[in-house]
């Protein structure tokens, strides 16, 4: 359901540069997989760290005793299709007829609860069951993965290992703390889990028991999962009653003042260069006033849809840094609530 800019559909694919440690040498030629004793003496590097970042010496025996590599995840993590699909392929396998249905049934089923989650963190409803909609398809594809396998095996082998060592050692202060049990401890290759798909430091940070059952379970509880998704937006930024954007006619002939959308402008300086919404409209309105900041995402090099994304679109793009994906939860967003 490609309907922000009829016909002009296209983004500038960012591919992932190849070359990974452990299946490549620099002259490219294939290498043997990791042997066991290869990755128990990495295990064993980074126990003192683990210990010195607050993880218990039983939980990190228990949790690592006879582990394997999973080298599954490193093929993942190159080719994420956030970043190898073009804008129209990704909006086509995301936002789906199936899952406009089921958004708009989750709505209504949940609605209580959801007006609840936005009485208490300001964030609009359709985005919450749209993040719920992507993560997970609303908590039916949570992840098959084990989550400290995965982990364990980012932290040794590949690029980005400081990055998911400290996932890592927060994956196990969260079995420590029993929020999540060793057999649920299941999700994406790269260790995000339950139904909105939290990195553990994130889960750390901003989970929340909703229920209040005393747990902060993401996993099986719809509203601690929810709930956590509306927390993390609000403390990324998340300003209530804001729209994320919306897709924008430009000027003929524009040439853009600045390049990143990171860098705002009053949608009052957009308006007097000639922008208009996509369906003719003005851009300022009774919801977006005109010191309303706004920045231009301009997808296909210039061929494809342009759009004014305000605050709300950078707390999304935190919550997973992938200009498709912030879109992609914006526009899905947009016509569930509609």
């Amino acid at each position: 359901m490609l309907n922000f800019y009829p016909n002009k559909l296209i983004i500038f694919s960012i591919p992932w540069l190849c070359g990974l440690l452990l299946l490549c040498v620099l002259t490219g030629s294939p290498r043997a997989e990791p042997t066991h004793d290869e990755f128990n003496r990495c295990l064993a590097n980074l126990y003192t760290t683990a210990i010195n970042e607050g993880v218990p010496a039983d939980i990190f025996q228990q949790a690592t005793a006879g582990l394997t590599p999973d080298m599954r995840t490193i093929e993942r993590m190159e080719r994420q299709v956030e970043f190898t699909l073009t804008f129209p392929e990704y909006l086509e396998r995301q936002v789906s007829d199936g899952r406009i249905r089921t958004g708009r049934i989750k709505m209504a089923q949940h609605g209580d609860l959801l007006a609840d989650i936005e009485a208490h963190y300001g964030v609009d409803p359709a985005i919450i069951v749209a993040i719920w909609g992507m993560e997970s398809s609303f908590g039916a594809a949570t992840g098959n993965f084990p989550v400290i396998q995965s982990l364990a095996t980012l932290s040794c082998y590949g690029r980005r290992q400081p990055f998911f060592r400290n996932e890592f050692f927060s994956a196990l202060r969260i079995l420590e703390q029993g929020d999540v049990t060793m057999d649920d401890f299941l999700g994406s290759w790269a260790g995000a889990f339950g139904q909105t798909q939290f990195l553990p430091t994130s889960f750390e940070r901003l989970a929340v028991d909703h229920s209040g059952d005393g747990r902060r379970d993401i996993i099986g509880n719809i509203p601690d999962s929810l709930a956590s998704a509306a927390n993390y937006l609000r403390q990324a930024g998340w300003t209530p009653g804001l729209p994320w954007g919306f897709a924008v006619s430009p000027p003929a002939a524009f040439s853009p003042p600045i390049s990143d959308w990171r860098e705002r402008k009053p949608l009052g300086f957009w308006q007097e260069q000639g922008f208009k919404r996509a369906d003719g409209s003005p851009l300022i309105s009774a919801e977006v006033a005109a010191t309303t900041q706004a920045g231009l995402v301009i997808t296909g090099n210039g061929s494809g849809p342009s759009f004014l994304v305000l605050t709300n679109f950078g707390a999304l793009h935190r919550y997973n840094p992938a200009i498709n994906y912030a879109l992609a939860i914006g526009h899905l967003a947009d016509i569930i609530r509609n």
